[in-house]
């Protein structure tokens, strides 16, 4: 993904919001699409903005907080998709999250 943006919500829900934590993650398949083109492989850490780490700190109950603000928006279509997308990560999270100093780029 792009090191600029956050990879849960893609920027697109909460402004282009810079990442400013990392959640390791095991490498896993998923059936996702982004922009019209499969994304068929999530490998490693993943990068949250401030709003998508609070949720997921939070735990699922947030997840379905989330759900209801995007009722009645243009994101609703991608509530069942979102849903999905954030229980594949908890399932396969290690450890809390890290965050990113300022002056640090995104590991690779």
């Amino acid at each position: 993904m792009d090191p600029e943006l956050c990879d849960f919500c893609i920027g697109e829900m909460f402004g282009s919001r810079e990442p400013k934590w990392y959640y390791a993650a095991r490498t896993f398949d998923h059936p996702f699409m982004f922009r019209g083109r499969p994304i068929t492989r999530s490998i490693g850490e993943w990068a949250a903005c401030e709003e998508c780490s609070a949720a997921i700190e939070a735990g699922p109950a947030a997840m379905d907080r989330m759900a209801e603000v995007m009722r009645g928006t243009p994101f609703e279509p991608a509530i069942p998709l979102m849903l999905e997308f954030w229980a594949l990560f908890r399932s396969h999270r290690v450890g809390g999250r890290v965050s990113i100093p300022a002056s640090r780029p995104r590991p690779s």
